[in-house]
C-alpha cells in the first residue's frame, strides 16, 4: 500500500497535488532508517570480488531481517503518515464523492475524463459510487439511462443552491434544459444544454479554453495537468464533450454526447435522452464549479446521499 501511495502510476495533475504528504512519508522512513543506513549499505551490496560475494550470500538474510525488524518498529509511525496522506486525498475531491469507500484516483480519472462524465456536485454519492465501481464505459452509459430521473433531480438541486449573481443568467439557462429533461422533451434540453457548454466556456473559461477544447494544434490534454484536482475534476468532461466531428469524415456520427455532433450532426444518433442527461450534467458541474471557486469553497454543496 505504501508503496503504491508514493508513487502512484496516475496523471501529473494527481501526483503534483500530492507530492507534500508523499514528501511527509519519505521523510519518516527515511529517518527511522538513517541510524541503521550505512551498516545495512555496506552489508547488502559490499564492493567485493566474486568469490567473496558467494560466501557473504548467506548474511544477506540476517541483515533483511534485522531491515525488517526496523521497520516493524516503525509500523505505526508509517500507518499514521499514510492515514494523513488518504486525508489530504480525500479532502481534495467534492463532497459529493469525498466519503466513498475505496477511491482511487484511475477510477475518477476513468469517469471524467476517459468517459466524460461529471463528478464535481452531481451525481449524489450512491450514483457516483456505482458509476466510479463499473466495469466500463457501456456500463456506465447503462446506470445513466437507467437513473435519468435521480440524475436530473441532482442537477435541479445543485443549481439551486448557486449564490453568485454573476452566474444567474447561465444557471436559469441550465435549469430551463433540466425542467425540459423532466418534461419529457430530452432533444430540446440536449440541444440547449450543448450551446449553453460553448457559451459557458467562452465566458467563464476563456483563459483555459486553448487547453480545454481539441484542435489542430491541441490534441492530447497534456494541458489539463497544470490544474489542481477539484478543478481538474470539474472541467475534464469537456475534453470528451469536444471531441473533434467532421461531418464528411468516415467515421460516422458518435453515439455519446459531443457537443460539435450535436449542434452540426442532428440524429437520432447523436440525439438521445442519455447524451441529454450526460449534457445537463456537464453543465450543471461547470456552474457548480464556478460558484465554488468565487465564494472560496465555503459550501459543501451537492448530493451526499
Amino acid at each position: 500500500m505504501l508503496t503504491a501511495m508514493i508513487a502512484p502510476e496516475v496523471r501529473k495533475v494527481f501526483r503534483d497535488q500530492y507530492s507534500p504528504f508523499k514528501g511527509m512519508i519519505a521523510s519518516r522512513l527515511a529517518d527511522s532508517l538513517e541510524p541503521q543506513f550505512p551498516a545495512f549499505k555496506a552489508m547488502l551490496a559490499p564492493e567485493l570480488p566474486k568469490p567473496f560475494t558467494r560466501q557473504y550470500s548467506p548474511f544477506k538474510g540476517i541483515v533483511a531481517s534485522r531491515l525488517a525488524d526496523v521497520l516493524e518498529q516503525q509500523q505505526a509511525a508509517l500507518h499514521a503518515a499514510t492515514r494523513a496522506l488518504a486525508e489530504g486525498v480525500r479532502l481534495t475531491y467534492p463532497p459529493n464523492i469525498r466519503n466513498i469507500e475505496g477511491l482511487s484516483l484511475e477510477q475518477v480519472d476513468a469517469v471524467v475524463m476517459g468517459d466524460g462524465i461529471p463528478l464535481f456536485g452531481v451525481p449524489r454519492s450512491n450514483i457516483a459510487r456505482s458509476l466510479l465501481h463499473a466495469r466500463d464505459a457501456a456500463a456506465r452509459r447503462a446506470i445513466i439511462g437507467r437513473r435519468w430521473q435521480e440524475l436530473t433531480d441532482d442537477c435541479d438541486v445543485f443549481l439551486a443552491q448557486g449564490v453568485v449573481p454573476e452566474l444567474d443568467s447561465d444557471r436559469s439557462f441550465a435549469r430551463r434544459a433540466v425542467r425540459a429533461l423532466r418534461d419529457g422533451h430530452s432533444d430540446a434540453a440536449q440541444a440547449l444544454a450543448a450551446n449553453l457548454l460553448d457559451t459557458i466556456l467562452r465566458k467563464h473559461f476563456a483563459l483555459d479554453r486553448v487547453v480545454l477544447v481539441p484542435s489542430n494544434r491541441v490534441k492530447t490534454p497534456v494541458g489539463y495537468e497544470d490544474f489542481i484536482v477539484r478543478k481538474y475534476v470539474a472541467v475534464a468532461p469537456v475534453w470528451s464533450a469536444y471531441q473533434r466531428y467532421d461531418p464528411q469524415g468516415l467515421d460516422g456520427i458518435p453515439r455519446r454526447f459531443a457537443r460539435h455532433a450535436s449542434a452540426h450532426a442532428v440524429s437520432r444518433a447523436q440525439f438521445s435522452r442519455r447524451n441529454a442527461v450526460q449534457a445537463a450534467m456537464l453543465v450543471s458541474s461547470l456552474l457548480g464549479y464556478l460558484d465554488d471557486q468565487r465564494t472560496g469553497w465555503q459550501y459543501s454543496r451537492g448530493h451526499t446521499g
